[in-house]
């Protein structure tokens, strides 16, 4: 169980950083709704 929620901590965390590295301009927020 841990180790799921650190692996998906993890692939949100590189997903977040794509997309603010794409569209710096969208607040985080935005972003996790999206996800």
């Amino acid at each position: 169980m841990k180790a799921t929620l650190e692996s998906t901590v993890y692939l949100t965390n590189v997903t977040s950083t794509r997309c603010r590295r794409a569209r710096p301009a969208q607040p985080i927020a935005t972003i996790q709704t999206e996800t």
